[in-house]
């Protein structure tokens, strides 16, 4: 008999900044938690050491990462991704809900974010892109 496991997604703030973040997260979390996910909250204002730390403790299969006015962006995810990599936890699956730039988007890609989405982006499209994007793993 298998068991279904529910998907654990760490929604966080990475840095300081201005910006309505409290609305697209309440958006973002609420879709989520209606389509069976667990949502953990981590808060504003983490830094990328909080959030590693965070996902690990927690044992989540993915981390929406909320930027909004964020300038040093790239350097911020890059070290969320980095630090990942060295506590073997690579198959976290890392998205981005951001007013990033256009241009930004294939260097995230390439450091490892897996889902880059527009805080205008319907957030039943990020919960279809987590759920297609998660291997689940038993832990």
């Amino acid at each position: 008999m298998s068991t279904v496991r529910i998907m654990r997604v760490l929604l966080v703030r990475l840095g300081s900044g201005e910006g309505n973040v409290d609305i697209t997260i309440n958006a973002i979390a609420r879709e989520m938690r209606e389509s069976g996910m667990e949502v953990i909250y981590a808060g504003l204002n983490q830094t990328p050491e909080q959030i590693v730390e965070t996902a690990i403790q927690e044992d989540v299969d993915a981390i929406g990462i909320v930027i909004l006015n964020e300038k040093q962006h790239i350097t911020s995810i890059q070290r969320v991704v980095e630090l990942l990599s060295e506590d073997d936890a690579e198959e976290i699956v890392v998205m981005v809900v951001s007013n990033i730039p256009e241009l930004d988007h294939l260097e995230l890609e390439k450091i490892g974010v897996c889902g880059i989405f527009g805080v205008e982006n319907d957030p039943a499209e990020m919960v279809e892109f987590i759920s297609d994007n998660v291997r689940m793993v038993e832990r």
